[in-house]
């Protein structure tokens, strides 16, 4: 399978995928938000600054003078954050460990000028305030004792006044920053698992991976099996529309329509419905068209083309029902397997007994000569056939006037599809397009 992605393959992924973007963006968002106002406490910081400057009696500083000063602030902030220092402060308030203080304190300077700037962190500005100032007044009384100068003064005194507003955490800036994770990560998740998928999801898909033409996308209405009750069955679409959503009855309209204009520039009858694999859907896609087809009053004849598995949705069959294989062995006409249900302008012919070898009984003449009468008297022959998985839908696949591949969202494989797709190629089928079947159904029974 070719992965390979051209620009307007991001953009088509983006645009597929910008709702999931932009949910995956306002989660992050919030969570980022939640934190910055809830999670994380806010840090309070108080600012001492301290001068520099060299006692001398006259008054006047000479520049030998502002040179030692400026020499001896690398000194100075050195001792600030000595054990000497700390040790002092560690003294005067309760409850915070040398290495609390350090790692809190931060020394600034300025080569420029001679001043040293001393900044405490804390969750209470009280606090903050109280250590910060505890830290300049210790080091001016330590400095007298240490190197006997009386150069320092304290400039600037932490108030609490400028040490009431937290320096973090910034909730705008914190979530700005969530949300552009969140759209990295949403991008890159989108991106990455689109990269990775290996089936068929949507209308781009099959056009770029197949290169077939999507004839619809449709939901189809299934039935279940439970446990101890086995599926029935009972037409899908009986006559009365009203169990019929809105939804689905229009993409069966959609799809009529992309048919009738196939039948109406090239005079095609007869159509295969198939898929790829089992519980794609193809079985009820027939019936559904079937019905539709019959609305816009067009005579219809749906025959079940599997020979390996009895039932068809259309009516309640039983193995002794002859019916396609019937007819193909000559045990049968065309009148004695011809059923006229009770949904007008629909007739149905079932599957009959199971033969031992379904794949020859659909190779012979008889097969061409049953397909041709039927043109005759309707205006639309769908086979329902098994899928192309086994020999007996390609046989099938060569007598028609073109085949619709049933792909499920999500479930039909690119590989699985692209080897289905040059199988019909290399028999010189006529595949008229795919129809994607949007909807997850319930399990199926079948088995081939």
């Amino acid at each position: 399978m070719n992965q390979s992605f051209e620009i307007r393959d991001f953009i088509h992924i983006f645009k597929d995928r910008l709702r999931l973007i932009i949910v995956i963006s306002i989660f992050f968002t919030c969570i980022g938000m939640g934190i910055s106002l809830f999670v994380i406490k806010p840090v309070y910081e108080a600012q001492t600054d301290l001068l520099v400057s060299q006692s001398n009696k006259s008054g006047i500083l000479s520049t030998n003078d502002i040179e030692l000063n400026m020499q001896l602030i690398e000194t100075y902030q050195f001792i600030l954050n000595s054990e000497r220092i700390i040790d002092l402060v560690a003294n005067e308030v309760d409850g915070y460990s040398n290495n609390e203080l350090h790692r809190k304190l931060r020394v600034e300077t300025n080569q420029s000028a001679q001043i040293i700037s001393l900044y405490f962190e804390d969750e209470d500005p009280n606090k903050a305030v109280q250590i910060v100032n505890a830290f300049a007044a210790n080091f001016q009384e330590e400095i007298q004792n240490l190197m006997n100068l009386n150069n320092i003064s304290i400039l600037t005194e932490a108030s609490l006044e400028y040490a009431n507003e937290p320096i973090r955490p910034k909730p705008i800036i914190y979530t700005f920053i969530a949300f552009v994770v969140g759209f990295i990560f949403a991008c890159s998740f989108v991106f990455l698992s689109a990269y990775l998928n290996t089936k068929i999801s949507t209308k781009y898909d099959v056009e770029k991976y197949l290169d077939v033409p999507v004839l619809g996308e449709v939901g189809i209405i299934v039935t279940t099996r439970s446990k101890k009750k086995k599926r029935k069955n009972t037409p899908l679409l009986p006559s009365r529309p009203n169990p019929i959503r809105t939804t689905e009855f229009e993409d069966y309209r959609s799809l009529r329509t992309n048919i009738n204009y196939l039948q109406t520039y090239s005079r095609k009858k007869t159509f295969l419905v198939t898929s790829t694999g089992k519980d794609e859907g193809k079985t009820i896609t027939s019936i559904n068209l079937a019905y539709v087809m019959a609305l816009d009053h067009k005579r219809t004849v749906v025959i079940d083309g599997d020979l390996r598995k009895t039932g068809n949705f259309l009516f309640k069959t039983n193995k002794e029902l002859p019916g396609l294989s019937s007819y193909l062995n000559g045990n049968s006409g065309l009148e004695e397997i011809l059923i006229e249900t009770s949904i007008p302008n629909i007739s149905t012919i079932p599957s009959g007994p199971l033969p031992p070898n379904p794949t020859e009984l659909l190779a012979t003449k008889r097969m061409d000569s049953l397909l041709k009468e039927l043109k005759k008297r309707f205006d639309v022959v769908i086979v329902d056939s098994p899928p192309l998985s086994v020999s007996d839908s390609v046989v099938l696949a060569t007598k028609v006037d073109g085949c619709f591949l049933v792909t499920r969202a999500g479930m039909s494989k690119v590989s699985r599809a692209q080897e289905v797709v040059k199988r019909l190629e290399n028999v010189g089928a006529k595949l008229s397009g795919v129809i994607i079947n949007k909807k997850k159904s319930s399990r199926s029974d079948y088995d081939v």
